[in-house]
């Protein structure tokens, strides 16, 4: 293949990268070593992805330009002009090139100018940006709304992360690559769950799972209850109740039966119990049932 061919080569849009199998190096597609390299040890990509540089090392002259360029997306992705912007943005930010390469390789980060002062840096599902004035960094992040699945909305806007003036963009990079949404979705939804158990203890104090039926009797009194399950294996065991009527409701079974009279406090004691066991087993619809199948106390 002519120089010709490897101009050629080097010049296309998709090939920014180019891997030298001779020394096990990745260069960037503006690195002067190219010259030097054959053209039948080239392997040219476009993307570098943590799978592909494993075992590989990178050019000490460019690999800077290498994190750099792989965070650029879209149709500026091989602009020699960007470039030099993003060059001496990190430069005056004083970035390590070990924190480029693990944002823009490892973590998959995008990268794109906002402004002449402002870079924008996505990693994952969040957007950061970065200012770097002559008086220090500060990182923001995206807002988001929170909806009532524990998935995120954003707005579009962005708030300070960490105080105003980060000491250096080793401790933004960290903060980026650290940040995970799931460790504040599992406190919210901690907080939802102990809320949602508070709410259903009060309501279980509140509701009534039986009600007296209006039936006249000297040696007995009539009850219609919820039971857990509907099967009946939690049915309160008292001497001489019987079984009058059974259905079921949502899967709990709802039992008219009746008792002696004496023990009607005994009754209402199991039926506390069954809210206990309603309560422990975490029952959220039991509520539900003796609401809608038990007149309940004005």
């Amino acid at each position: 293949m002519t120089e010709k061919s490897k101009l050629k080569l080097i010049k296309k849009a998709e090939n920014r990268f180019f891997y030298d199998w001779n020394t096990n190096m990745i260069h960037d597609r503006q690195c002067a070593e190219l010259i030097n390299m054959s053209v039948y040890n080239m392997d040219a990509v476009d993307f570098l992805t943590p799978r592909y540089v494993a075992h590989k090392n990178f050019c000490p002259q460019c690999k800077r330009k290498v994190a750099i360029r792989n965070g650029m997306r879209g149709r500026l992705r091989t602009s020699s002009e960007q470039m030099r912007f993003f060059m001496d943005f990190f430069q005056k930010a004083d970035a390590r090139t070990q924190d480029l390469s693990r944002l823009f390789i490892f973590e998959g980060g995008t990268l794109e100018c906002v402004s002449r002062d402002c870079v924008e840096i996505r990693v994952k599902e969040d957007a950061w940006r970065i200012t770097a004035p002559d008086d220090g960094l500060t990182l923001f992040h995206n807002d988001y709304l929170v909806n009532d699945d524990h998935s995120r909305t954003f707005t579009g806007r962005f708030h300070v992360q960490g105080g105003p003036v980060h000491p250096s963009f080793h401790h933004c990079a960290r903060a980026m690559i650290q940040y995970s949404f799931d460790y504040h979705k599992r406190g919210l939804e901690a907080y939802d769950n102990k809320v949602r158990l508070l709410h259903f203890e009060a309501g279980l104090a509140i509701a009534s799972n039986y009600v007296c039926c209006d039936r006249k009797s000297l040696l007995y009194a009539y009850y219609t209850f919820i039971d857990i399950p509907a099967d009946g294996s939690a049915r309160p065991k008292i001497h001489g109740m019987k079984i009058l009527e059974r259905t079921e409701k949502d899967g709990y079974a709802v039992i008219t039966c009746r008792i002696p009279r004496w023990r009607r406090r005994e009754f209402e004691l199991a039926m506390g119990i069954l809210k206990d066991r309603a309560y422990d087993e975490r029952r959220f619809d039991y509520l539900n049932v003796c609401e809608n199948a038990v007149p309940q106390p004005a």
